[in-house]
C-alpha cells in the first residue's frame, strides 16, 4: 500500500507543478511568439496546450521509468543520461507537434520569432 501511495503523491507532486510551469510559460510565450491562424488563444486553449504539455511530460517520464525499471528513477538515479533521454525524448515530442501543427497552419511564428525554422513541408503531400 505505501507503495501506491508514493505513486499517487509523484503523480500529483508533478503534475500540480508541471502544470503550473507549463500553464505560465504557454501564457507567457503565445503573444509574443505565434501568430495563430485556425487556434484561437483563448484560457481554454491555454489550458488544452498545458494538458498536452502534461502529456510530454508524463511520456517521458515513464519512458524513461520503463527503460531503468524504476518509477522512482528521478530520486534513486545518480546517473545524469536518463536526465539527458528525458530532455531529448520531451524535446522530440514537441518538435514533432510543433512540425505537424505549423505544416497544418494551425500557427506561425510572428517576427520575433524569425529564428526558428519553419517547416515547408506538408503532411497533405
Amino acid at each position: 500500500m505505501a507503495t501506491k501511495q508514493r505513486t499517487a503523491n509523484i503523480f500529483i507532486l508533478i503534475s500540480g507543478i508541471g502544470f503550473l510551469l507549463h500553464l505560465i510559460w504557454e501564457y507567457l510565450q503565445c503573444s509574443p511568439l505565434f501568430i495563430h491562424l485556425k487556434v484561437t488563444p483563448t484560457a481554454w486553449a491555454m489550458i488544452c496546450a498545458t494538458l498536452g504539455d502534461i502529456g510530454i511530460l508524463w511520456a517521458s517520464y515513464l519512458a524513461v521509468a520503463a527503460l531503468k525499471r524504476e518509477m522512482f528513477w528521478p530520486w534513486i538515479t545518480k546517473i545524469p543520461m536518463a536526465w539527458v533521454l528525458f530532455a531529448v525524448l520531451s524535446a522530440s515530442i514537441a518538435e514533432g507537434i510543433e512540425y505537424f501543427a505549423v505544416s497544418r497552419q494551425l500557427w506561425t511564428y510572428s517576427s520575433i520569432s524569425n529564428g526558428v525554422a519553419q517547416p515547408t513541408d506538408s503532411f497533405d503531400s
